[in-house]
């Protein structure tokens, strides 16, 4: 029996490396977010759970993973930023931070129960994928619990995974599902309007440019951190008298809409299908931010989700008229404003790439940029994986198309 009940569990994890939770999971690992997805992907699709529990105790490492179709009709299982944890787990570890009556080795055995719960709970999802006829599997990694296993690097991943005894072929992922990083901006340090300096509309749900100056001004404080060049755009577009439109209607949507696929050409990104994005739309989770001309014309959007603490952008779109103003920067101030309102304590920014001109973009606001490491490719039949992506990409080739693989 170990010698760790469920109260000093919660000590330990709260002093691993000085490394607390401080996010919840990420969204999609959310009960929300797969109810909505099962909904919305189709029959092609399915999302499994899985769980386990860390040895001699009820705090649980927990996974959704997702099904998708590959080429030549096989399927691979998607698995993002594994693994998740349970209320449970995420409770005990941010209520007690007493670490007094630790020692080395009541660290060492939690990092050794988490490596154990960790390595058993992926060994289980092997062990069905075999079983399901699965291809392969790709995972990106949670980088709470990377931190806390001491884990930083797809290297360290990779030589993890085998000294756990992970013996399948496991190469790091010349492909990408989702961003593995994201800026993420702390509200708890921003400070809401009083009701009396008024941001919305009486009898509406759009915000005032007047209560949106008000509400920059009483923190000037905290955005001093941000980039100067970042203060000085979104003061400009503060300046530039925008209609600012949260109401969730058909006409917002329909503007949102056209944005995003004007957007998606000028920039050469693909997006979902509309019917995907209206079912989103039409959830109680999701957000939506429209910045409007003074003919009533919409001319920026942004699209996002509430899943537990956060407000997680997720689309946004731009007309030349917007880009000119710099209305992408008001729409980022008008969705920190939403946040506080409904009381969330972290605003994600969404896919962050240091490299790419939307990363150096975000880079301007100094929000903590969480890295999650892979995505890896765990193959379980891998001569058929192989063999798939050597006549994907000769097709691709003989038919002038971009060559990568999955």
């Amino acid at each position: 029996m170990s010698i760790l009940t469920k109260p000093l569990l919660a000590h330990c994890l709260s002093s691993i490396m000085h490394y607390s939770l401080k996010y919840p999971k990420y969204f999609f690992q959310s009960q929300t977010w797969v109810n909505f997805a099962v909904q919305a992907l189709g029959s092609k699709h399915e999302i499994l759970k899985f769980t386990q529990s860390l040895p001699d105790s009820n705090l649980d490492l927990e996974v959704f993973v997702y099904q998708y179709p590959w080429h030549l009709k096989q399927n691979l299982w998607y698995i993002p930023r594994f693994p998740g944890f349970d209320i449970d787990f995420t409770t005990a570890y941010n209520k007690i931070s007493d670490s007094n009556n630790l020692n080395d080795s009541l660290l060492v055995e939690l990092q050794n129960q988490l490596k154990t719960a960790f390595t058993n709970l992926l060994k289980k999802i092997l062990k069905q994928a075999k079983s399901t006829g699965i291809t392969f599997l790709k995972l990106d990694f949670d980088d709470q619990i990377c931190n806390i296993l001491g884990i930083t690097s797809n290297q360290e991943l990779l030589t993890f995974l085998k000294k756990q005894g992970v013996k399948l072929p496991v190469e790091i992922s010349k492909k990408i599902i989702q961003y593995t990083g994201t800026m993420t901006l702390d509200l708890e340090l921003v400070e809401n309007v009083a009701p009396e300096n008024q941001t919305k509309q009486i009898g509406s749900l759009d915000f005032l440019t007047e209560g949106l100056k008000n509400f920059y001004e009483k923190n000037s404080k905290y955005f001093l951190s941000w980039e100067k060049n970042t203060r000085r755009l979104t003061k400009h577009a503060l300046d530039r008298n925008w209609q600012v439109s949260i109401s969730k209607t058909k006409e917002n949507f329909e503007g949102f809409y056209g944005l995003l696929k004007d957007t998606s050409i000028r920039q050469n990104f693909a997006v979902q299908p509309k019917n995907y994005l209206q079912s989103l739309f039409d959830k109680d989770f999701s957000r939506i931010i429209v910045l409007k001309d003074q003919q009533g014309e919409a001319q920026a959007a942004w699209f996002g989700i509430v899943t537990e603490n956060t407000l997680t952008n997720l689309y946004a779109g731009n007309s030349q008229a917007s880009l000119k103003d710099n209305g992408q920067y008001l729409m980022h101030l008008a969705a920190i404003k939403l946040g506080l309102d409904e009381k969330l304590k972290f605003y994600d920014m969404g896919g962050y790439n240091p490299k790419l001109s939307f990363g150096k973009f975000k880079d301007g606001y100094k929000g903590e940029v969480r890295s999650f490491l892979g995505p890896i490719d765990i193959l379980i039949k891998p001569n058929r994986f192989k063999l798939s992506n050597f006549i994907v990409r000769l097709a691709k080739t003989i038919l002038g198309k971009k060559d990568y693989e999955y």
